[in-house]
């Protein structure tokens, strides 16, 4: 074998080979078969034109091809054993791959079987985990840059696009567009990942024939990219399909590694049919015993009119979450198979007792039962584990998984809720004569407390239903899970602060009326308790089948918060009323706010006569003064003066003196000027005293009234405080004692 070792000391030249046939033909040059004379080493040259390199300024790439190749030494990847130049040409020696080109080979068969494919994609990726151990990213994997070797190996090739990247991430946009990932479409930084996402896009192309992102256009491809959009002929099977699901994901540090592509169990499922069982040698040669002749799609059982008798357990190890808005429930948990393979049936006495033996999924028959109510997006989102078979034939399978199931939510006493959730096992294909499915054990025995749910109960019931595609009847599994929400958090966080808030609501009512702050504060409590009421309307699942409780009880409080700030404001417009935007309450409503309630609701009252007949005349003596017109006047004719109706006592304490003469004297009288001239001056001291005194009175009576509407408002404001106290008990016991369970 022509070796890295003794070329490099030799100076090559064009006349230590001779040419052959040509391989292929490149952009930049052709490859020919050649044979190094001496030794007679078949080789592959590579002929490339240094004018054309310099014309597309690769001059450095393909020094750092030179660089990169010459150093890998892998089984899967193409050697580059030296290189050598003239003035015109640059020459590479590389091995020679007797298979040709993959690419051809595809388009001759037009797609892989999923055998072959599985077999090329596990050398693919070990030839890549290589590389990057050496700290290498291709950056280029496509089915042109694979050859097929003597013995039908995958060899890398064209490293045209690697690079030697350390640690540091690359921004080059390069290799072919329907293999490009997205970060390199976005205009990212990438780095070893983006061969992960390509060896999913080769394993699609193997299975299918044609890239997943392909369109017509490169912008509906770039489009394809971005989104990750792409779908699966029905011929690609689903342990196919979930590899390349794990590699085509949008997010590089989400896509599986090269070792989990290796030991991807449909990866191995194939691998292990060239390869000797992983165990003693007794096991290997029962393996091979046992596997002779197997058909795993064939049910295993002597006679096909018999049912395959299947026992179905479940294992809860947790339970993650119980989403009411979306009404799913997600658990963490064991599905325990067993059943009996009369094909995997043997004697331990000839197989140094070896009594049980593991299989790898796919290798041996399963039973296709599905989780029916699942909503998970991969349908079966379990984990594919080893089958465990005993020389009884009895297999054993214990796949775990993350299940998302529909759970229906009864949000009539939230959070006080009890949800008692389905899982509903059956076989998608085989009616009740080919598997019958019997109930296992339901074990709770690896569960780990949920902080917010509590099992409270949980049962297993077998049933069977017929179908309208099918006369037979289909065997189903259901297990119950009862749970119990445990209200600590929602007692804490929701219904003691708004308890609180609706305090704040009776305090109000006890500040002044003159206190501006007063409507301030019940406005604020609205507010407030309007944000809870959000939170709760966005926890709980959008149905119109029921009102949740703590929506209820919300909504109850928000509506006694809005009537007691309209209640405040009223109080506030009774305490500022006066003579001047309200007359004198009546005499009834004078009788229920100044006397009736107030000793009712034990409030301090004015000192005022309390009787109802002083009540009675004090308003008959207010009504027949207003309604008296008492006025005197002085008329001068002729020079005589006229006094009609005499003013009798109204000026007697501070006039008697003055007046005495005027009073005893004739209703008409002729004077001499000057007594006029006193008259005229009393009259008008008199006017003057007259709007003094009404003056005085009117202040007094306005007074009076300001004072009597302001208790009014004191009163109406403690019967609101009363009314809304009662109010908001009896609503909040009414709720409460509706709850199913107050402590869970």
């Amino acid at each position: 074998m022509l070796s890295q070792t003794n070329l490099i000391p030799k100076q090559w030249k064009l006349e230590d080979f001779d040419i052959g046939r040509p391989l292929g033909k490149g952009k930049f040059g052709n490859v020919y078969l050649a044979r190094e004379k001496k030794k007679r080493y078949i080789v592959a040259l590579k002929i490339l034109f240094k004018s054309q390199l310099l014309k597309a300024n690769v001059t450095h790439q393909l020094v750092r091809e030179i660089e990169i190749q010459c150093h890998l030494n892998h089984p899967n990847i193409l050697r580059m054993y030296n290189y050598f130049t003239d003035s015109k040409k640059v020459y590479l020696i590389l091995e020679y791959a007797l298979g040709g080109e993959l690419y051809k080979l595809l388009q001759q068969k037009r797609r892989f079987s999923e055998r072959t494919s599985a077999k090329y994609i596990y050398q693919v990726a070990d030839a890549l985990d290589y590389c990057h151990s050496k700290d290498v990213i291709h950056r280029d994997i496509k089915p042109e840059n694979i050859l097929i070797g003597a013995n039908g190996e995958l060899k890398l090739a064209d490293f045209g696009w690697s690079v030697h990247a350390p640690s540091s991430k690359r921004q080059t946009m390069c290799g072919t567009m329907d293999y490009l990932p997205p970060e390199m479409v976005n205009g990212a930084a990438h780095d070893k990942k983006v061969d992960y996402w390509a060896i999913g896009v080769l394993a699609y192309e193997f299975l299918v024939g044609k890239p997943p992102f392909e369109s017509p256009s490169q912008n509906d491809t770039y489009s394809n990219i971005r989104n990750v959009r792409y779908t699966f002929p029905g011929h690609v099977s689903k342990e196919a399909q979930d590899l390349i699901k794990k590699l085509l994901v949008l997010n590089p540090q989400d896509r599986l590694d090269l070792q989990g592509v290796m030991n991807h169990f449909w990866i191995q499922k194939f691998v292990n049919e060239d390869c000797d069982y992983l165990g003693s040698p007794p096991e290997n040669r029962l393996m091979k015993d046992l596997m002779h002749g197997y058909v795993p799609e064939e049910r295993p059982v002597i006679d096909s009119s018999q049912p395959v008798v299947v026992k179905l357990g479940i294992t809860i190890q947790q339970i993650i979450d119980l989403n009411e808005r979306e009404q799913q429930l997600e658990l963490n948990m064991w599905l325990r198979y067993s059943w009996r393979d009369e094909n995997l049936r043997w004697d331990p006495a000839q197989y140094e007792n070896v009594t049980d033996l593991r299989h790898p999924i796919g290798s041996i028959w399963t039973p296709d039962v599905l989780l029916y109510n699942s909503v998970d997006t991969e349908f079966d989102s379990t984990y594919k584990v080893n089958l465990l078979g005993y020389s009884d034939g009895t297999i054993n399978w214990i796949p775990p998984g993350i299940f998302k199931v529909s759970c229906q939510i009864d949000i009539t006493y939230f959070p006080f809720t009890d949800h008692t959730c389905m899982l509903k096992f059956g076989s998608w294909s085989f009616s009740g004569r080919q598997i019958d499915l019997q109930p296992g054990e339901f074990d709770f025995s690896e569960y780990m407390e949920n902080g917010e749910w509590a099992v409270t109960k949980y049962w297993v019931n077998r049933s069977e239903k017929f179908y309208a595609c099918c006369p037979e009847p289909y065997p189903d599994i259901k297990f119950f899970v009862k749970l119990r929400r445990r209200t600590l958090y929602y007692a804490f966080n929701l219904l003691m602060p708004c308890v609180l808030i609706m305090i704040l609501v009776m305090l109000g009512f006890t500040m002044s009326p003159d206190t501006s702050e007063k409507v301030g504060l019940q406005i604020s409590v609205s507010l407030a308790i309007s944000i809870f009421l959000t939170f709760v309307m966005g926890v709980t699942p959008k149905t119109s089948d029921a009102l949740p409780l703590l929506g209820i009880f919300f909504q109850s409080c928000f509506i006694i918060s809005l009537g007691a700030t309209a209640f405040t404001v009223y109080v506030q417009s009774v305490h500022f009323r006066n003579h001047d935007n309200h007359k004198r309450m009546g005499f009834w409503m004078r009788y229920f706010l100044l006397e009736w309630i107030p000793y009712l609701l034990r409030i301090k009252r004015p000192k005022r006569p309390n009787t109802l007949s002083s009540l009675v005349k004090s308003f008959e003596e207010r009504k027949e003064i207003q309604d008296k017109d008492i006025r005197t006047a002085f008329t001068y004719e002729d020079g005589t003066c006229t006094i009609v109706n005499a003013l009798g006592n109204v000026f007697k304490d501070n006039y008697e003196g003055l007046m005495v003469q005027l009073q005893n004297a004739p209703s008409k009288e002729k004077t001499d000027p000057p007594a006029m001239e006193r008259i005229r001056v009393l009259d008008d001291i008199y006017k003057h005293v007259k709007k003094i005194r009404e003056a005085s009175d009117r202040s007094v009576e306005d007074n009076h009234i300001k004072s009597e509407w302001m208790f009014a408002a004191i009163v109406v404001d403690r019967l609101g405080l009363l009314t809304f106290l009662i109010l908001l008990g009896t609503t909040t016991v009414l709720i409460i004692t509706k709850a199913p369970y107050l402590v869970a």
